[in-house]
């Protein structure tokens, strides 16, 4: 799988890693030795996993809010924070939900003016690309999951790569080889799942309460350091087919496709649309609804009629600051994120649009 990657990217720098957690910990704990700076810049809605493992590094997470467009790290706020935090050693850009902007290169030569490691969290967009450059070689380093769902949906694996001559294979190899693993039993993932859940949960009602996230490291180290064994027969038959396939494109088909009826929806005013250009290539189509309290009820409305949706992700940033990141707070509240992978079609995706048209029929009907 390594070679096939290798070729994609035309990059021999390549590491296959059983999580792509294990990658960012690996980098982290380099970069630590390589500079005297200790603050690590992520945006505020992202999975916890890349933040932890900074912590788990013995860095100090920072955060800017989201760009409401594209829910991809504000620029304007990278802008101020590295111009006046002297401390930020690198800059974790996440390309959320598969989107992709030119912010990405305003950054990239912003963080090599400053001196700042930019690394690429393509865990979600595995097939983007802006201006001629591929998602996961512009930055100095760059990790890929090959996880559940992930536009390579191999259910496990993930990858970095190196792409500046400042970091080599063997460091990051050595850090990666003297890394404790741990086989977590059943009952401590379902604690966790449990948990988290249920923190986000009280997290809707009151934002401040999601700085009870930040005992996760301490708790459930051993999940975020646990040993996957990795099909990568599998990975390269997922690999080989969504390239061979040219998924991104039927990826952007769908989620042009919910966009064009929700905007045709008699509800519309109701929902919060991003842009989307042709240069993503989309993890899950995702919207917000204005009213947090509809975002339950619609989730929960398409389930019931056998319609797949997530209301991922949290605003990590209120781990630690309880004020400020509104935009991600909103977007916790109001994000539904509907499939765009090979499972759905025009007809289920015309469904899902008459049942949220539906939803809101019957609601108004009732009020």
């Amino acid at each position: 799988m390594r070679a096939e990657l290798s070729k994609y990217f035309n990059n021999d720098n390549l590491i296959l890693l059983d999580r792509a957690f294990l990658g960012l910990y690996a980098a982290f704990q380099v970069l630590k030795r390589k500079t005297e700076k200790r603050k690590i810049l992520f945006t505020s809605t992202t999975c916890p996993s890349p933040v932890f493992a900074a912590v788990f590094a013995g860095l100090t997470p920072v955060f800017t809010d989201i760009n409401m467009s594209n829910y991809l790290m504000d620029l304007d706020e990278v802008k101020n924070i590295i111009d006046t935090d002297k401390d930020i050693a690198a800059i974790v850009y996440i390309y959320t939900f598969g989107h992709i902007c030119t912010d990405i290169l305003e950054i990239r030569d912003l963080a090599k003016s400053k001196n700042i490691c930019l690394i690429e969290d393509v865990a979600q967009a595995f097939g983007c690309g802006i201006s001629g450059n591929e998602a996961g070689t512009i930055g100095d380093l760059s990790v890929f999951s090959f996880g559940y769902s992930k536009q390579i949906n191999a259910g496990d694996g993930g990858a970095l790569m190196i792409n500046s001559s400042e970091f080599t294979m063997d460091e990051i190899q050595n850090e990666i080889l003297h890394t404790d693993r741990y086989i977590p039993d059943a009952e401590l993932q379902n604690e966790y799942r449990d948990e988290f859940y249920h923190i986000r949960k009280l997290g809707i009602d009151n934002a401040g309460l999601y700085s009870l996230y930040s005992k996760f490291p301490d708790k459930y180290r051993e999940l975020y350091f646990r040993t996957i064994k990795v099909d990568w027969d599998n990975v390269r038959d997922k690999f080989t087919k969504f390239v061979r396939n040219n998924e991104k494109i039927s990826r952007i088909v769908y989620a042009h496709a919910y966009q064009e009826g929700l905007t045709k929806n008699p509800y519309a005013h109701k929902f919060s649309l991003p842009d989307i250009n042709e240069d993503c290539c989309i993890y899950r189509y995702t919207f917000m609804l204005k009213d947090k309290h509809e975002a339950k009820a619609l989730s929960d409305y398409l389930r019931k009629n056998n319609i797949n949706c997530s209301n991922l992700y949290v605003p990590v940033s209120r781990f630690y600051n309880n004020k400020g990141f509104e935009n991600a707070v909103k977007f916790a509240e109001g994000v539904i994120n509907l499939w765009v992978d090979d499972t759905i079609d025009k007809d289920y995706i015309n469904a899902t649009l008459s049942l949220i048209e539906c939803f809101y029929k019957n609601n108004s009907i009732k009020g």
